[in-house]
């Protein structure tokens, strides 16, 4: 009788299957203009990627992950300009797969009972804070003056937080995770290579697709110009690359011939070359700190002169760049531009207005842009732009406690992942936790220079990082406590 009604259930779950993937089929095929995806082949895919996940959402899961690196140039919908973005122009491929992904992973957890599942989840704190978290930022909508803001962008953040907890309990060990991150690894060396195009030939990958890209002030400075990827932006792209050099130096130890130690070597160069390119002050900063926290916790002979030779190469790069390439953006750096300063100080200003005015709940997530004109403060332009600081944003849009638990969370997880290169047994765990440690690190501190709370890669490595602490604790590799 049980056999029968679990058969019951799996003919249920392949038909839910195939109706979330013809939902997702839809949706891509309404932007088949875009994309020149023929309707067929539309569904084709939405229906083989709904039966992969039926069959292991672990594979399914890294596909998803191979398009995460791409951000914008996976839009679906994309805004005709920057400030007028709707929810389906934040829609990408990636959003449209985790859409496909995640309900049939959650029926397929409901079929197979698997009480593994709760257990994953609340072993460690850090997940629970996460949903506290979201808890509290829905609140934020008793003071909402735009619902539509209000349900786009909190409704990204419970879609982050429900990723981030998928990713959790789908890659569950070792394996997974490094398979995860060379899966990103490889589709960073893409994106990095689409930085020096960018360099080379003035031109964004973005416009060539059609996209609108920022206003001038973001993309340009004193005639220089500024790379901004698939990100759209450049500071948000050099904390992307930020991402893809971690992940290089997170593969550097699995592989053994010197002829690819030598392409990772020029891949470093590329997204350190990406990185000086974007003039971005706050992602060098949070490489800084990423390298530091890097260089102290890894495990590798010679730690001393690698780090000596390491600096020299940084700062000859550096300098040929700023004599061959781009002094004017090089001079970034130097303090030779602080008008973009003075902007983000004014919309802190205008943020702190709002946290004043509301500390508990704020103003509502998604809400900041609709209540700037209430907080006047004349060094930035009167055109709303979002606060150039996440941890600041979150308070002002949902109350002085999300950002306490945001931090919280995030701290959680950086503390874990210590405990887990302090006391994880494998060395290759700890090497890979040191490269998430320093991955996260260092966005921990570049959030505190624009606002990143809605990066979907951010979440899924916080995720891979307590997930890998919790395999290694689980098979008894090491004395790993949360």
């Amino acid at each position: 009788m049980r056999t029968e009604t679990t058969e019951r259930l799996l003919i249920g779950l392949i038909l839910a299957a195939i109706g979330v993937a013809v939902a997702g089929g839809v949706v891509v095929v309404s932007a088949v203009s875009v994309l020149l995806i023929p309707v067929p082949f539309a569904l084709l895919g939405g229906a083989g990627l709904a039966l992969l996940t039926l069959h292991e959402p672990k594979w399914a899961l890294l596909l998803t992950f191979a398009t995460m690196p791409f951000e914008r140039m996976t839009a679906l919908f994309p805004a005709e300009g920057t400030s007028t973005q709707t929810f389906l122009n934040t829609l990408t491929v990636t959003k449209v797969m985790l859409v496909v992904i995640i309900p049939i992973w959650l029926l397929r957890i409901l079929v197979l009972k698997d009480g593994s599942v709760f257990r994953k989840t609340f072993s460690t704190p850090s997940p629970s804070v996460a949903l506290i978290f979201v808890f509290y930022t829905t609140l934020s909508l008793v003071n909402a003056v735009s619902i539509g803001g209000y349900l786009k962008n909190q409704s990204t953040i419970v879609s982050n937080v429900v990723l981030f907890l998928v990713v959790l309990n789908v890659f569950d060990d070792k394996r997974w995770v490094l398979r995860a991150m060379s899966v990103l690894f490889f589709a960073y060396v893409i994106v990095g290579l689409m930085g020096v195009y960018e360099v080379v030939t003035e031109t964004h990958v973005l416009e060539l697709m059609g996209h609108t890209m920022p206003e001038e002030a973001f993309v340009l400075y004193g005639g220089a110009f500024r790379p901004a990827g698939p990100s759209g932006d450049p500071d948000y792209f050099a904390t992307s690359i930020l991402f893809g050099l971690m992940l290089t130096l997170a593969v550097w130890r699995f592989v053994k011939s010197r002829l690819l130690w030598a392409v990772l070597l020029v891949l470093v160069a590329v997204f350190m070359f990406d990185i000086f390119s974007t003039g971005s002050r706050g992602a060098m900063l949070g490489l800084l700190v990423g390298m530091a926290a890097f260089w102290w916790f890894v495990e590798m002979p010679y730690k001393m002169p690698a780090a000596a030779l390491a600096i020299v190469g940084a700062l000859a790069g550096f300098a040929l760049y700023s004599t061959l390439v781009s002094g004017r953006t090089a001079g970034r750096y130097a303090g030779g531009e602080t008008t973009s300063l003075e902007y983000r100080l004014g919309w802190q200003r205008q943020s702190f207005g709002m946290i004043e005015a509301n500390p508990i709940f704020g103003v509502g997530i998604g809400n900041s842009l609709a209540n700037q004109h209430r907080f006047f403060d004349p060094r930035p332009p009167r055109k709303p732009e979002n606060t150039a600081n996440t941890y600041v944003q979150l308070a002002a849009e949902a109350g002085i406690p999300s950002v306490l638990l945001y931090i919280g969370f995030f701290i959680l997880v950086l503390l874990f992942l210590i405990k887990v290169i302090t006391r994880a047994d494998d060395p290759e765990i700890r090497h890979l936790a040191t490269s998430l440690f320093a991955a996260l690190a260092a966005f921990f501190v570049f959030a505190a220079t624009a606002h990143a709370l809605y990066n979907e890669l951010t979440w899924s490595l916080l995720a891979l990082g307590v997930s890998l602490g919790q395999g290694a604790r689980e098979r008894g590799t090491g004395s790993v406590h949360a």
